[in-house]
């Protein structure tokens, strides 16, 4: 993690921001756990101003909501990128999804 003292740094997008800042919250969460993920610990590491998180997501709940959302839908594609399941039996469709997110764990082992 960057240290607190390190200079924030304008971005462009509200967008932008939102990305970082979750980039950012998947950072600190490798570190911290969820529980000391807060606010402050997220915009120190992205290096934005406090300000921003609040910009961005209002209360840490968003930003929690935010990430699931993306990892689930990071889950889905490679899912769909991999194999079409339509059809198979279940065994074979939860054989697919667990290598799908096993090899995603191990490509990205702070995401876990």
């Amino acid at each position: 993690m960057k240290a607190a003292s390190e200079s924030t740094r304008a971005y462009g997008s509200r967008d932008a921001r939102r990305a970082e800042l979750l980039d950012a919250a998947v950072r600190v969460m490798a570190v911290t756990g969820v529980a000391g993920a807060s606010a402050r610990a997220i915009t120190a590491e992205a290096g934005l101003a406090h300000g921003a998180f609040h910009y961005c997501f209002g209360v840490r709940e968003e930003l929690l909501g935010a990430l699931l959302r993306q990892e689930v839908e990071a889950v889905v594609a490679q899912l769909a990128a991999a194999e079409d399941p339509a059809g198979a039996p279940l065994g074979e469709v939860v054989a697919l999804t667990l290598r799908a997110e096993l090899d995603r764990v191990r490509r990205e082992p702070d995401r876990q």
